[in-house]
């Protein structure tokens, strides 16, 4: 019946749509419009190139990203009664670092391009060498460390059954001046006293960007879960070295991360030749004049800045 019909490319919003739009606007038409329907048959030869890069990843992204399936693994295991040991959440992450990097380099990815692995390195040209992957193994292994060292991990592991979980690493929206804005929360837990605790695991630095992922996050949260914003704690989780910051969360904070959603609702719809079929055109979307950018971005062929 309906799925068959063609997929329309709707116009959503999400944090991580917002910093490609910052970043440089041609990447973000690649990623978001170049790229649409590059997977069919049909797709010129353009369309198929950007769909293919889109999925392309750094050795740094596939590591946070094996991290981050790891902890969130951890959490599926505890709801199932089973507890992943930090030795064997060691293992499987490492496995899963060369089986990505297999995967890239014999060309895998290629009956799977949107969920496998194929590394920027392979693409570009890039460092891994075995100092880089010793470096990358230490990484895993100190992340994972901090991970394990979490109070919240500790009383997971221990006989606590006051700890409820509510969601791990699941995809949902709200709506927002009728567009849709999509989170994908790392944990989300109540405590005995109807209190909601978001968590994000952050293997990298400390960045302002993640306060104001944090703040979706918290907006989210008050529409589903129809709780004030007292009842809400926010909570990055830096696993190394280890910090957890707690964000300070007021309905102010709230109000103006609302503003800056709309705000770059406004300007991404501002760019679009029809707002109403989201359609765009590769010429509103300008190559950024700083260089610098193109060294790590994955659609740099297409735009001839090899």
């Amino acid at each position: 019946g309906e799925r068959t019909m063609p997929r329309r490319n709707q116009f959503s919003w999400s944090v991580s749509r917002m910093k490609e739009f910052d970043f440089c606007l041609r990447h973000y038409y690649w990623r978001r419009y170049g790229s649409w329907g590059g997977s069919g048959a049909r797709a010129s030869s353009e369309a198929h190139e950007a769909f293919v890069l889109k999925y392309v990843t750094s050795l740094s992204l596939h590591l946070g990203s094996i991290i981050h399936r790891t902890c969130a693994r951890f959490w599926r295991d505890r709801q199932k009664g089973k507890s992943l040991s930090e030795q064997e959440a060691q293992r499987t992450t490492i496995r899963a670092l060369y089986a990505g990097i297999g995967e890239s380099e014999r060309g895998g990815w290629q009956r799977r391009v949107s969920s496998g692995t194929h590394l920027f390195e392979h693409v570009y040209g890039g460092d891994l060498s075995e100092e880089r992957l010793a470096r990358a193994r230490d990484w895993i292994t100190r992340s994972l460390g901090g991970f394990y060292n979490l109070d919240l991990v500790q009383r997971a592991r221990s006989t606590d059954q006051t700890l409820e979980v509510v969601s791990v690493e699941k995809r949902e929206h709200f709506e927002l001046a009728g567009t849709t804005v999509h989170v994908v929360m790392d944990l989300v837990v109540r405590g005995p006293d109807g209190e909601y605790v978001i968590w994000d695991w952050k293997s990298g630095d400390k960045k302002e960007a993640n306060e104001f992922q944090g703040a979706v996050y918290a907006l989210y949260g008050q529409r589903a879960w129809k709780v004030p914003v007292e009842r809400l704690r926010m909570r990055i989780a830096y696993l190394q070295p280890q910090v957890v910051q707690e964000l300070v969360l007021t309905p102010e904070v709230l109000t103006e991360t609302q503003a800056r959603i709309q705000a770059s609702i406004g300007a991404m719809r501002a760019r679009l030749r029809d707002v109403e079929e989201n359609v765009a055109h590769v010429d509103d979307f300008p190559m950024t004049d700083d260089l610098t950018l193109c060294s790590r971005c994955v659609f740099r062929r297409l735009c001839g800045r090899q």
